[in-house]
């Protein structure tokens, strides 16, 4: 945990593992140092890409944009059912603003360890250069391994 500084135009994506069947109607991220006015981020789920190793795929959901120029935890309501399983909460944001953030320890969500041998980290998110708009469908596939990111919150209903 922490705050991370986010450049804009960059989509992220962290694992959210369901364990039930879980309703959800809110998602969010904390802003820690605002944004311009005006400013703003978009929030989405995406499905596990399935095969062999867990990546982000198919958009579940997009739900839609919130102003990050106060600080504060900002949200917005949804309505979705997700079944057990794995899904990708999302960001990308329009200005560079600071958020609380997940670091590299969110590998020990899934049950891995944080560090693989002398000094290596594991990381399990996803960030891709996106120009701020609609989230894509797929999550961009030349996504690549990221460290620190805004933390996305997800509510239970």
């Amino acid at each position: 945990t922490g705050t991370s500084i986010r450049d804009p135009n960059t989509i992220f994506a962290f694992p959210f593992p369901v364990e039930l069947d879980e309703s959800f109607d809110a998602i969010a991220v904390e802003v820690t140092t605002a944004a311009v006015a005006g400013s703003l981020c978009r929030l989405g789920i995406y499905n596990n890409g399935g095969g062999r190793d867990p990546v982000p795929g198919s958009l579940l959901l997009d739900a839609g944009t919130i102003t990050i120029d106060s600080n504060a935890v900002r949200s917005i309501a949804i309505s979705v059912i997700l079944p057990r399983g794995l899904y990708w909460l999302a960001f990308v944001s329009d200005t560079s603003a600071t958020y609380r953030r997940v670091g590299d320890s969110i590998g020990t969500i899934l049950g891995f360890p944080t560090t693989i041998g002398a000094g290596s980290v594991l990381s399990t998110s996803y960030s891709d250069a996106f120009a701020f708009a609609a989230l894509p469908n797929p999550f961009p596939v030349t996504a690549t391994i990221t460290g620190f990111l805004p933390h996305v919150f997800i509510k239970k209903a």
